[in-house]
């Protein structure tokens, strides 16, 4: 219990000193993310920051990007133009797609490949995926989920 007051109170003042200098504080599980709407960051405050992050906080690595740099973040494409899914994940989306397009085609059990497939399209970034991969994802999702049902 004392460990936690002291991560609170360590991202308490994390996200106090990010606020007072305008720069977003984001962390989702152990990643711990800075930016800002100047063009860099100025070389004291981001000191400061990784003085504080690396004395308090379990960091295994740190990268630092510049503004306007695509960057990855959980499993995301950053850009200044918006966020998009990674080359690996539409490969992944694809062969699932193939995957429950056979067992639907050839009479098979398909609940396993329409689950997966689901799990995928639940993370997918609307709009960004190419058409025909879209077009193929609501078809077999609409094919499957009649054969579900029943119809």
């Amino acid at each position: 219990a004392e460990f936690r007051k002291g991560l609170v109170r360590n991202y308490d003042d994390l996200a106090k000193f990010t606020n007072r200098h305008e720069i977003t504080y984001t962390r989702y599980a152990d990643n711990l993310y800075f930016s800002s709407q100047e063009p860099e960051f100025p070389a004291l405050v981001r000191n400061i920051i990784l003085s504080m992050v690396r004395s308090k906080f379990p960091i295994h690595k740190i990268k630092l990007t510049n503004h306007g740099d695509m960057c990855r973040m959980l499993g995301l494409n950053i850009t200044p133009y918006g966020v998009t899914n990674t080359r690996d994940f539409k490969r992944k989306l694809k062969g699932a797609l193939h995957h429950l397009e056979y067992t639907l085609d050839h009479n098979l059990v398909f609940l396993h490949a329409w689950s997966v497939v689901r799990g995928l399209a639940g993370f997918a970034v609307p709009n960004t995926l190419p058409d025909k991969l879209q077009d193929k994802l609501i078809t077999l999702n609409e094919k499957a989920h009649l054969l579900d049902y029943g119809w």
